[in-house]
């Protein structure tokens, strides 16, 4: 896994385009997954720089041919039937759920 962070400020970092250009052309059958930032603040709204990452990660999906995983939509979804931490311990590290301790 590669990862290149997205910055409002600086929309399309060279290295990301770089990487996700270079791929494509090295194996034009590649196939392409790139995962939108996301947050969990319960009751609270998604903060712009989220949003503006979001849309970066998409347009890039879209220039590259790439599926686009919209996990703040999937975590939300998630968090709306579970205990706010269930998922997510510090608001951004997603964790599989931890099983009850009952003493065993």
């Amino acid at each position: 896994m590669i990862t290149a962070k997205a910055s409002p400020s600086k929309p399309t970092k060279p290295l990301t385009i770089k990487i996700l250009t270079e791929a494509r052309a090295q194996n034009p059958k590649l196939k392409l997954v790139l995962m939108e930032p996301f947050v969990r603040h319960p009751g609270k709204p998604v903060p712009e720089g989220i949003v503006a990452r979001q849309a970066i990660v998409a347009k890039l999906a879209l220039k590259h041919g790439a599926a686009l995983v919209r996990l703040q939509k999937l975590f939300d979804d998630a968090a709306a039937k579970t205990a706010d931490d269930y998922w997510v311990w510090d608001s951004v590290s997603p964790h599989l759920p931890r099983p009850p301790t009952d003493g065993r």
